[in-house]
């Protein structure tokens, strides 16, 4: 079977790519990497949120200590980590940073997301990279149940950062 010509090929494959431009002015390239394009920056910032913010619902004490150091070098405030470790809703001082909170907080707590939330979310961030949320936050999910069945922990002397049930 002889292969397609790449245009081709790009225009199968263009409706799951990732077209986003949600860093806050305030992140671009703070730490973004040398390798690496604004928009996989901000996909990186979207996805350490909502790891962070499952790790959080689901009080899962590993999830929590490997990836909070990594979302805050990705550009997530410190109040932000602190009222996500303390179970409160954030006051976030970003709008796209807030849509991935509802987005999460919505998916957990009703298992569903309702019309004009994701209308917001696909006009903020696109149906790709929403579609790469929802799959951030399941697996995610998937992890953190996993991690507290197995009562996993990282082996450090740092405090657990949700207190046992």
């Amino acid at each position: 079977m002889p292969r397609a010509p790449a245009i081709e090929l790009r225009a199968a494959v263009n409706p799951l790519l990732i077209d986003v431009s949600h860093v806050s002015p305030c992140y671009a390239y703070r730490e973004q990497r040398v390798d690496e394009s604004p928009e996989a920056l901000g996909l990186r910032l979207a996805a350490e949120l909502a790891i962070l913010f499952t790790a959080s619902w689901w009080q899962s004490q590993a999830e929590w200590q490997i990836h909070e150091p990594i979302a805050r070098q990705a550009g997530v405030s410190n109040a932000v980590i602190e009222a996500l470790c303390q179970g409160l809703k954030p006051a976030f001082e970003q709008e796209d940073e807030r849509l991935i909170y509802r987005l999460g907080h919505s998916l957990y707590a009703t298992r569903r997301i309702d019309d004009a939330l994701y209308a917001d979310a696909i006009a903020a961030f696109g149906e790709p990279a929403v579609v790469e949320l929802v799959g951030v936050f399941g697996y995610y999910a998937l992890v953190a149940m996993t991690l507290n069945m197995f009562q996993v922990r990282r082996g450090t002397d740092t405090p657990l950062p949700f207190a046992e049930p």
